[in-house]
This record gives C-alpha cells, sequence and structure tokens, in this order.
C-alpha cells in the first residue's frame, strides 16, 4: 500500500470515526469481564479479549493467528460450535465495528491496551465488510491496520489477524461503504396447492447483514429469513416460474435467476362411480372422470374393491384376485402429480364362478300333487303347473342344439338339453321350464334372449313374457311337453358377450341359485294359466 493510499485511508477513517461519535473519551465505556470478553457499553458489543490464536490472562499464551478472510470467516463458525466462552453468536465484525476499537490518542498499536493486551502493534484485523465496487470489487474486504489505526482493502486470499464480536448492531447500519446484497443462486421451485416452495442459496451479503428475503412468483411476493420461502396465493393450474432476492441495511439486492416452471395444483376431486359388474373372481368397475383435475392433468386411478387394487387410465378397471361369493364394497380414486384424491361412493359387487354354456345333466323324482309342482336339476327348474296325477322321473340331457334341429336365422345357442318326464299331468296343464344362464353378465344381452323348444323338428319360440330374471340370470318358457329346449341369443350378442362371463354363474354354478325359490314364480304361473285357459277355449 503506497503512502498515498494510506494518507487517503487513514483521513477517511479519522473523519467516518468524527462522524460515528467515538471520541477517546467513549473508551472509558470498556468494561473487561470474568470470562475475557470487553463489553462495549457504547455500541452494545462483546468483543473477544484475545486474537484468535491467544488465551489465557491478559492474552499472553499463544500468539494471534493469521488467516485469510474465508477462514475468518470459519473461525467465527468453529467458535460457536463449542460455544465459545459460553456464546454461540460469535462474528467477524463489519467495519465500522472494527474501525470502533481504534483510539486514535494512541499508536503501536492504536487500541486500549487495558482492556486488548498483547494485540500485536503491526497486525492487520479483518471485517466481515466486502469492498464496493468502486474500490477493488467483492474480491476483496476492509480490514483495520491497528499500528495507527488505518481502514482499508485488502485481498481476501491475504493473511491478517482475527478478533471476534457477539451482540449488538448499533454501527451496522451506519456502514456508508456497505453496498446491497448479490443475487441469491436459485434453487428448485416445487408446486403446492395454489403456491410453490422455492429453495435457494444466500449470496455475499454486500458487507452488511441480510435482513430478508423476497421471493416472487409471478405477480404474488412473499418476505423470509432463510430458504425455502413458499409463495402462497398462486393459481391452480397456471405456470409461473419464481426468482428470490436478498435484503440488507442498504436496500433490496438484484434478483435471482429465474427458477424452474411450475404449475400450482391440488389433488383431483372425486371420480363419479357407475357401476360394478361381477366377474370370475373379480369386479369390473366403470366410473367417469372428476369434475376437477385439481389444475394438473390425472395419470391415473385406482379402483378398490376391500383390499384389492387396480390401477391404469381407462375410465373402466378390473379388480383381480378376489373371491367367489364374497361381496366387497368399491370406489375409485384420480390422481395427478399432487397425489390421490378424494374416492368416490361406493358400490358393492359379489364375483362369481362363471359356466361353462352346457347343462351339466342329471335326474329327479317327482311325487303325486294336486297343486304345481317344481322339480329342480342343476341349472333347470321344471314347474307343472296343474300337478302330477302320477309320479316319475324327469331327466335332463345335454345335447347339442343344432343336431336337434336347423337354429333360427340370426341365433346362436348358448345351452341346450332334451328334457323327459316319466310322470303324468293333468290334461291342458303346461309346463314352465326355466334355465339359469350365467354366461351371460350383461343386461342388455340378457334381455335378448330367447328360450326354444323343439316342435315337429323345428325350433319355436316358448319364451315366456316378462321371465328375464337378471338378477339371478334365468329365463323361461311355457309349453305343453318336454322334449328338447335351447337357450339362444341373437349373433350381434353372442359377439359381445363372447369374453369369460362375468355374472352370477350359470349352469349349476351354486345349488343356492338353482333351489332358492323364484320370486317371480307366482306371475309366472299366472300368466300361463291364462295362456292355457285361451288355447283351450280357442
Amino acid at each position: 500500500m503506497n503512502t498515498t493510499t494510506q494518507f487517503i485511508a487513514g483521513a477517511a477513517s479519522a473523519l467516518l470515526a468524527l462522524f460515528l461519535t467515538l471520541p477517546q473519551s467513549a473508551h472509558a465505556a470498556l468494561t473487561v469481564n470474568p470470562d475475557s470478553t470487553v463489553t462495549d457499553s457504547v455500541t452494545g458489543l462483546m468483543w473477544d479479549q484475545c486474537s484468535q490464536g491467544q488465551s489465557g490472562a491478559d492474552c499472553v499464551t499463544g500468539t494471534a493467528n493469521t488467516m485469510n478472510w474465508s477462514a475468518a470467516l470459519g473461525a467465527a463458525a468453529t467458535a460457536n460450535t463449542v460455544s465459545y466462552k459460553g456464546y454461540n453468536d460469535w462474528r467477524l465484525p463489519n467495519k465500522n465495528e472494527l474501525e470502533s476499537l481504534v483510539n486514535f490518542t494512541a499508536s503501536n498499536p492504536a487500541i486500549d491496551t487495558a482492556a486488548f493486551p498483547a494485540t500485536p502493534s503491526n497486525s492487520f484485523y479483518w471485517s466481515s465488510t466486502t469492498s464496493s465496487a468502486q474500490y477493488t470489487g467483492p474480491s476483496a474486504a476492509w480490514f483495520v491496520y491497528f499500528f495507527g489505526g488505518i481502514t482499508d482493502v485488502g485481498g481476501k486470499t491475504l493473511s491478517y489477524a482475527v478478533r471476534l464480536v457477539r451482540s449488538g448492531q448499533l454501527l451496522d447500519s451506519f456502514d456508508v461503504f456497505a453496498v446491497v446484497p448479490s443475487a441469491p443462486t436459485i434453487g428448485i421451485a416445487t408446486a403446492g396447492n395454489a403456491q410453490a416452495s422455492i429453495t435457494f442459496t444466500a449470496p455475499a451479503n454486500g458487507g452488511s447483514m441480510i435482513t430478508g428475503y423476497t421471493a416472487t412468483c409471478g405477480a404474488n411476493s412473499t418476505n423470509g429469513t432463510a430458504s425455502p420461502i413458499a409463495v402462497t396465493g398462486l393459481t391452480n393450474g397456471i405456470p409461473v416460474t419464481c426468482t428470490v432476492r436478498a435484503t440488507n441495511a442498504t436496500g433490496n439486492g438484484t434478483a435471482s435467476a429465474t427458477s424452474n416452471s411450475v404449475i400450482p395444483a391440488a389433488v383431483p376431486g372425486a371420480p363419479v362411480i357407475g357401476a360394478a359388474t361381477a366377474g370370475n373372481a373379480q369386479a369390473t368397475v366403470s366410473f367417469t372422470a372428476p369434475a376437477s383435475n385439481g389444475g394438473a392433468t390425472i395419470s391415473g386411478y385406482t379402483v378398490t374393491c376391500g383390499n384389492m387394487t387396480a390401477t391404469g387410465t381407462a375410465l373402466s378397471l378390473t379388480v383381480t384376485g378376489l373371491n367367489n361369493g364374497s361381496t366387497y364394497t368399491c370406489s375409485v380414486t384420480a390422481a395427478n402429480a399432487m397425489g390421490s384424491g378424494l374416492a368416490s361412493s361406493t358400490l358393492s359387487v359379489t364375483p362369481v364362478a362363471p359356466t361353462t354354456g352346457a347343462v351339466a345333466g342329471g335326474s329327479g323324482t317327482t311325487t303325486t300333487s294336486a297343486t304345481p309342482i317344481a322339480v329342480t336339476i342343476g341349472e333347470i327348474s321344471v314347474t307343472f303347473t296343474a300337478g302330477i296325477t302320477g309320479a316319475g322321473t324327469i331327466t335332463v340331457t345335454p345335447i347339442t342344439a343344432s343336431s336337434a334341429g336347423a337354429l333360427p336365422a340370426g341365433f346362436t345357442a348358448i345351452l341346450a338339453a332334451n328334457i323327459t318326464s316319466t310322470a303324468t299331468t293333468l290334461i291342458g296343464g303346461n309346463i314352465v321350464t326355466c334355465f339359469v344362464v350365467g354366461a351371460v353378465s350383461d343386461a342388455t344381452t340378457f334381455a335378448s334372449l330367447r328360450v326354444y323348444h323343439l316342435e315337429s323338428g323345428a325350433w319355436a319360440d316358448r319364451t315366456l313374457i316378462g321371465s328375464h330374471d337378471f338378477a339371478n340370470r334365468r329365463v323361461c318358457a311355457s309349453t305343453y311337453s318336454l322334449s328338447p329346449f335351447a337357450v339362444m341369443q341373437p349373433v350381434a350378442a353372442s359377439a359381445a358377450s363372447a369374453a369369460p362371463a362375468a355374472g352370477n354363474g350359470g349352469g349349476c354354478a351354486t345349488s343356492t341359485n338353482s333351489t332358492a325359490p323364484d320370486p317371480t314364480l307366482p306371475l309366472l304361473l299366472v300368466l300361463a294359466g291364462v295362456y292355457a285357459l285361451r288355447r283351450r277355449v280357442g
């Protein structure tokens, strides 16, 4: 440092000391504490009596260590880690705080040696104040040379002594050489519900302690003291980018670089559940998308039946691994980038094993009865509406419908059987023959089923009007004799139901469905009786 520079810097320091009203009399306010700290009642600062590297009474043990500027900042951090002298808020003093120790009536060293013994007379001491651009820029920092109290700047790689300080901030706002903070280093912006959280790294403080940060996303801003900062009040579904700026006593610093773009969003609303269709150890649940996607694209859906789930993007999902015969409650949720939304309302479904479409066959014995009597063999029930005058045996034999007679145009057979009886019935009494058809799980397709009866070598449609019972997968025919029957469906409907059936089982899937009383039977009998009466009258 040349003589001219020393003169200018010394004069500036002297004028600054006068401006800060720190005459020699102020040093009478220095108090040496029992823990080897020094309190200045004028500034409110508490100083370490010894330079870093010194210790003991009057600081006579060790020597004042010198270090670069970054290491000087690290010395304060280390002191706080070990609660040096019982405190954990030590720091490197700023330029004006360090200047407040200069005793301009003394030299070699220019400091109160009663309060600060063993201060090296020829030592330079670091401050935390970075040089402003009008001098050497941020690569240099201010120091005080205590030989004569000169203040100047030096490269941060130089090695100077360190004296730590804590408490009081009275002089910080008077640091006329401080500048606004540099721009923080932007991190990651993360979307939330009507908000975004922004991480960042603190910048150089410009020579004055940073008092806070302002994060801005779009038109909204939020203040904070550390990373991260959440900016609220954003509109879900509208993308935003964010910046952060730091503030010190001098003012607001420049904004950081722009963050990644984020889209604030909430979780989706609840889907609207439509139907739950039973299958073999499975259930297919259909639904419609929720009214609100939360502001983010729906990524998929999850259908839950009991403790089993199925996920996908379609609006109909099949949950597998269920137990046939057990009833399950099913619901569906939608998910987006923010997570899963509310569950829909629920529907119950009972999976069942499908039938093969074939008749199991078998026989059953009737008894004499003066009233209608029914005999159930597997998936087929035969009801004699006029009773039986002589007991006999009912036999069911599976057949191939096309071998018994040409199928009606546009129809295909699902199941067929030849039913014979050795029992005698009253003349004119019709027979209601019902079939459980579990292979058809769609209600519309089931409604198209027809029951044909082989008469004089040709198939005749004898479907009993009103007998389609989709809940029990049952449909009936009314005839005056037995012989072959076939349950048929239109060819178009057959293609629609060719997949493995999801229904209540067919054929003899369960004896419960086969033998349970038919709630529609009284109506069927009345209709059959009317039909028979009209035939006799006619």
